[in-house]
């Protein structure tokens, strides 16, 4: 009877504490709305490509603007085409993506589910049907008995960050994606909330990440009743991660966790606390400036609090025009050429480390975009030029037909 005390009175307070900094996260945006606001201002007049105004108006993009979006659109999918082939001539696994060696072994293996399903759903969304079918198989073929494996040939526990490079692909709409998620929560289910097999600070499903599965089962239609119990009582947790992050994977999941967020269609199912929290906020701080909800203000400043992080993160800025409501055209026509004219992304060949240290930009420091050796040894996939690439609305109807750059540098085997 004693324990039975104790542990109510423990859940009791941690469910306390947590409405408590929720709170007080809520009420410090809207006390520092101000801030916010001149920050957007900032963000929509001193870049030259964002035209958007607070009020929702916009300028006329002229025939120019238009016609330098439509050029970058075809050098960013030519580049991507050319990478589409290398990829499925080198990078790949089982079907699945990889990175190279000097002497050609496989490496980042371990690390293949997330990039996999980046790639899948970057496939998916510039048009490279095909390709992403492939893919798709690719990566259906890294489970289990319906458990997901970070790659058929990897001996590590699936961890919960794995899941949220799933959610990514399962975006895509895959052909037959429904029965794969819904068995996806029975096995989470059945293993009382674990991702996989691994210890609990590695496959159990924290509260941030499945709520990002709750909302994947909310958009998918899944009723509630057959939601696992660790869905049921989850909640979002990045702004409370932002308050803590710094350079490296752990702000690119934030920021991943932040991208499912913003494309997330519908709104929550059931009691959503932020409704209560952010009245009661806006009760005790004045009303605010900026015409927003708590949830759109929270993402604008989880989206500012990436960008200081990492300002030259071309995702991060990506997200924080996205949350800010300022992408047009004019703005995607600036971060396309920035992309494009970015030397870590090789115009006739996939990226090596004598082009950049990271194997992938968007997750790593700034420090590692610079390359640190002189002579090419190691291959990366280019799997994040993909990933901006759909995220800047370059789309092929024909498929990966565009016809890339001649020569492009081998593989050293």
């Amino acid at each position: 009877m004693r324990i039975r005390w104790w542990i109510g009175r423990t859940i009791f307070a941690v469910i306390a504490l947590l409405a408590v900094i929720e709170l007080l996260v809520i009420s410090n945006l809207v006390r520092i709305n101000s801030n916010q606001f001149a920050r957007l201002q900032n963000l929509l007049s001193s870049e030259p490509s964002l035209q958007t105004t607070l009020s929702g108006q916009t300028t006329q993009s002229d025939s120019s603007t238009n016609d330098s979006l439509q050029r970058l659109r075809r050098e960013a999918l030519s580049r991507a085409a050319l990478y589409d082939q290398l990829i499925q001539k080198d990078m790949l696994l089982d079907g699945m993506v990889i990175h190279r060696g000097a002497t050609g072994e496989a490496k980042g293996v371990c690390d293949s589910l997330m990039f996999s399903s980046i790639r899948f759903y970057a496939l998916s969304k510039i048009g490279f049907s095909e390709s992403a079918a492939k893919a798709w198989q690719g990566i259906l073929g890294s489970r289990s008995g319906g458990q997901w494996l970070r790659h058929p040939k990897c001996a590590k526990s699936l961890s919960r960050d794995m899941i949220m490079g799933v959610l990514v692909a399962l975006r895509a709409d895959p052909e037959g994606s429904d029965p794969v998620f819904r068995q996806m929560l029975a096995v989470i289910d059945r293993n009382g909330g674990f991702a996989g097999d691994g210890p609990f600070y590695v496959s159990w499903l924290s509260p941030g990440i499945a709520s990002l599965l709750r909302m994947e089962a909310e958009r998918r239609k899944v009723p509630f009743g057959e939601w696992p119990w660790v869905l049921r009582h989850s909640f979002s947790s990045i702004e409370f991660d932002a308050l803590f992050l710094d350079e490296g994977y752990v702000s690119h999941l934030a920021g991943i966790g932040l991208w499912l967020e913003i494309n997330h269609p519908q709104n929550s199912v059931g009691f959503n606390p932020r409704s209560i929290f952010g009245r009661l906020a806006r009760t005790i701080s004045g009303e605010s400036r900026l015409d927003t909800t708590i949830d759109a203000q929270r993402r604008q400043w989880i989206a500012g609090r990436l960008r200081s992080i990492s300002s030259s993160n071309l995702f991060f800025k990506w997200l924080d025009q996205k949350a800010a409501g300022a992408l047009d055209s004019k703005s995607e026509a600036h971060l396309l050429s920035e992309l494009l004219s970015m030397p870590q992304f090789p115009k006739t060949h996939l990226p090596q480390d004598c082009n950049r240290d990271a194997d992938y930009l968007w997750q790593r420091r700034e420090a590692e975009a610079i390359p640190v050796v002189a002579t090419c040894g190691e291959t990366w996939s280019g799997v994040d030029f993909l990933w901006m690439v759909s995220l800047l609305g370059v789309h092929s109807s024909e498929g990966p037909s565009v016809v890339p750059h001649p020569n492009p540098l081998p593989l050293v085997h």
